[in-house]
């Protein structure tokens, strides 16, 4: 019985993820999805900034005859980034939001183990498997299988599993 539940175990472990193991995943992930598009919004910040110092922009146009464009003009700047700077807060408190969610369920694994250590790398530090790798001084491969393990561990807890099924109906 005990060689069973092991080789499903390791079935588990060296195998593709199941549904919920995928779901949980995607879920954990939000925060660096969050984090990603906040830097995105800034990037678009910095080009409206520096939109508003190209000199094209600020060309008097005095005696010249006036199109129909529908070009961005100087003046809907201002407005565009007060919506990016807007995009950004909300950004920011959905990440947060999200990072306290996380924290709480990555809290439910054993608190000194190495897959704790390793979910917090890679779903709250936001660490590559390289930089997993080197902080927890393992390699790549088991560092994979503790992850997994810890997913699975996850998984057995009844309130993740209220949580995966609250928001798949969502």
């Amino acid at each position: 019985m005990e060689k069973e539940k092991s080789k499903d175990e390791l079935k588990l472990i060296e195998g593709k993820l199941t549904n919920d193991a995928e779901q949980l995943n995607k879920y954990l992930s939000q925060y660096r999805y969050c984090i990603e598009k906040k830097k995105t919004l800034e990037t678009r910040r910095f080009e409206i900034l520096r939109l508003f110092d190209d000199p094209i922009c600020s060309v008097s146009l005095a005696g010249l005859p006036r199109g129909n464009s529908s070009g961005v003009g100087c003046d809907t700047l201002s407005f565009k980034l007060d919506e990016i700077n807007s995009q950004i807060k909300n950004q920011i408190e959905k990440a947060e939001n999200m990072l306290l969610d996380i924290i709480n369920i990555i809290n439910l694994l054993p608190e000194n183990s190495l897959e704790r250590a390793i979910v917090e790398n890679k779903y709250i530090d936001l660490y590559n498997w390289n930089r997993i790798c080197q902080k927890n001084h393992i390699s790549k491969s088991p560092a994979i299988r503790r992850w997994r393990r810890g997913i699975y561990m996850l998984l057995e807890i009844e309130e993740v599993k209220k949580i995966l099924t609250y928001n798949s109906n969502v």
